[in-house]
């Protein structure tokens, strides 16, 4: 535990000592290492309060001697305790800081070589824009001029292989092929005038024909309305044939109802008859018997 005053001590060296390039804004890496640093420093303060609470309870308990069987007290003999459960996460917890400590020194320095590294590109990239500032207007005037100078060589280069006579004589073909055009366009312009006239008379008479189909088209309409109407008829008809089909059985039907009336009629008749007989005799036989029971 011997580490823990010297990091205490470079704690406030360092809080103490600000460095030269300190931002208001801490980067992330500082703040891990910040919290850290504070959660390290409260786990020690909390240890070293609770080792010294044990060792002052430890110190103030008073320590009963051991009787002996004969009621005598014994001589004090020193006993070695066993491990205490305190002191061994002590050490683990020390042991745990020790490696928590590590690791921000590690992280720190990492933190520092990243630093400086971006501090060496910083500065050649600054280097590197001074230079590009600094160089002058008229050095890259006189580049793109030396460009330009380069690009005409180059065309002159491509122009001298080629033959003035031959330009010449391509020169005149194209206005040869330029005279045989106006002069095949004129004779073309002078046959379109020729037929203007024809083409009149036969656009005049297309007119006609024309009215002609139009009124053709419309008798053809005519028909054919003509023909959904001759079939609308028909379809009527058919309708109307089938309904005197149903009419001619009427007749038949009554006639067939009124012989079943006739013969409900006579059916009634009969049993009516048939009823007033079995009356007529059922008053006879009730006449007969009642004077024998009075007799007897």
């Amino acid at each position: 535990m011997g580490w823990l005053p010297k990091f205490f001590s470079k704690n406030t060296a360092q809080q103490v000592q600000p460095s030269a390039d300190f931002s208001p804004n801490p980067t992330p890496t500082t703040m891990t290492q910040l919290v850290v640093e504070q959660t390290i420093m409260t786990a020690a303060n909390w240890l070293v309060h609770f080792v010294n609470r044990s060792l002052e309870a430890k110190a103030t308990a008073p320590v009963a001697p051991p009787e002996s069987p004969s009621g005598e007290k014994a001589d004090q003999v020193p006993v070695e305790s066993p491990p205490d459960t305190v002191e061994i996460l002590v050490a683990r917890l020390g042991t745990l800081l020790e490696q928590a400590y590590d690791r921000n020194q590690a992280t720190a320095a990492l933190a520092a070589s990243l630093e400086e590294r971006l501090n060496a590109i910083e500065a050649s990239l600054k280097q590197n824009q001074l230079q590009n500032q600094s160089q002058p207007p008229i050095q890259a005037l006189v580049q793109a001029f030396s460009r330009l100078e380069n690009r005409i060589n180059q065309l002159e280069a491509r122009i001298n292989p080629i033959d003035p006579q031959a330009i010449d004589v391509s020169l005149q073909i194209n206005q040869q092929m330029n005279h045989q055009l106006q002069q095949a366009n004129q004779v073309l312009s002078q046959e379109v005038q020729a037929l203007k006239p024809a083409l009149a008379v036969l656009e005049n008479r297309l007119v006609p024909i024309e009215n002609f189909a139009e009124h053709g088209k419309a008798i053809i309409n005519s028909l054919a309305q003509a023909q959904q109407d001759t079939e609308t008829l028909e379809s009527r008809i058919d309708h109307l044939e089938k309904l005197l089909a149903q009419f001619r059985l009427i007749p038949k039907l009554v006639e067939g109802n009124y012989r079943a009336i006739v013969r409900l009629q006579q059916h009634l008749q009969h049993s009516s008859e048939l009823s007033s007989i079995g009356q007529r005799n059922g008053n006879g036989e009730t006449a007969n018997v009642v004077p024998i029971a009075k007799a007897r």
